[in-house]
């Protein structure tokens, strides 16, 4: 009898060694499944599953990451991009750019999406590109908001305001200025761009912002060229004795906008809205390439429309924040944009920037 107790002892271990070996594995596959699904790597990217399937949509939101998809199959792609909103109640709003390319297995992409402008403090900005607002001295003043940050497909990793990473843009959807709307006339200005943005407005002052374009950055007029705008990000006011009450951040977008301009120790201006940031497509006719040479000091234009990398995009669809399309110019076709569940037309795109991307040939 002890030795029939014996045998069945080891019997019941061995059953419960092998179902927790079992167990085990199960957890670790699944935990891998999960890795391959939603991936977040060293640099801090979310990495979206690959697959290759007829007419998938990857589609991706504003948060502070790079995202990336490795193209999980030789094909052409329909991309397409919402550039953010300026920030408050009246920010201008952000533009849209679409088109097709092809694109080989295993080529990574990173998207970056742009957040709307979030408030009206000085360390507040619209999240890659939004140029910030500065507070007043007198806080019961108006002060503006910040601009709305681009969104972007880049072939480089790393921080989104690398120049590197900058410069490997491939598409581009602005964003749009930051507005002002207390106790001044509101100024619904700044829409983001286009080849280039809607410049910024003023009250109480024939100053202007203005926009960014396919080579320059905008800048606010009135104050000897502060509160300029840069490659890949909009305009910020530098804190000073003679601001009382700062306009909004700048769009941004390829070149982002100036900052809105301010009032001054006289009174005799009012702040107005951030200008908007200018959008990019890479084939799309109009639009200024980035020479591979160039570096943050410099910026070298190649004066064709193509990327460096040779990528480049058909079908091309670029709106403006105030829904006007562009082809070499802006248009009169001002019938709006896709919305981003593809379900009606917005005039412009509010909120957050969106991305989208879709298989639509294999081969």
């Amino acid at each position: 009898m002890r030795k029939l107790r014996k045998k069945k002892n080891k019997k019941h271990v061995t059953i419960i060694v092998y179902s927790a070996l079992v167990l085990l594995l199960t957890m670790t596959a699944g935990y891998a499944a999960f890795a391959t699904n939603i991936a977040i790597n060293a640099k801090g990217n979310l990495a979206k599953e690959a697959t290759c399937t007829l007419n998938h949509e990857w589609t991706y939101e504003a948060n502070p990451y790079f995202q990336n998809l490795k193209i999980p199959c030789t094909g052409t792609y329909k991309i397409e991009l919402w550039g953010a909103q300026g920030g408050g109640d009246y920010g201008a709003k952000g533009g849209y750019v679409s088109g097709e390319i092809t694109l080989p297995r295993n080529e990574n992409l990173y998207f970056v999406v742009g957040e709307t402008g979030r408030g009206t403090y000085y360390n507040v900005s619209g999240y890659n590109g939004g140029g910030r607002p500065i507070s007043g001295y007198n806080a019961l003043r108006t002060i503006g908001t910040a601009g709305g940050g681009a969104t972007d497909v880049r072939l480089t990793n790393g921080v989104w305001n690398s120049f590197d990473s900058l410069k490997s843009r491939i598409m581009v959807a602005a964003g749009g200025g930051g507005s002002v709307s207390e106790l001044f006339e509101v100024f619904s200005e700044g829409v983001a761009g286009g080849l280039s943005g809607g410049n910024g407005a003023s009250g109480g002052s024939v100053c202007a912002t203005t926009s960014g374009t396919q080579t320059r950055a905008g800048y606010a007029s009135c104050t000897n060229y502060e509160g300029s705008g840069g490659f890949g990000f909009g305009g910020t006011l530098a804190l000073s004795a003679e601001i009382k009450d700062s306009g909004g951040g700048g769009g941004g977008g390829y070149y982002g906008g100036g900052a809105g301009n301010y009032t001054n120790e006289s009174y005799m201006q009012q702040p107005g809205n951030g200008a908007g940031g200018s959008s990019f497509i890479s084939g799309h006719e109009g639009c200024n390439a980035i020479d591979k040479n160039s570096t943050s000091n410099n910026i070298i234009h190649t004066n064709q429309s193509i990327h460096y990398s040779n990528y480049s995009f058909t079908n091309t669809k670029m709106i403006d924040g105030s829904g006007c399309k562009w082809t070499t110019q802006k248009t009169t076709d001002c019938s709006g944009m896709p919305n981003t569940i593809g379900t009606g037309i917005e005039i412009g795109h509010s909120g957050d920037g969106y991305a989208k991307i879709t298989l639509i040939s294999i081969g």
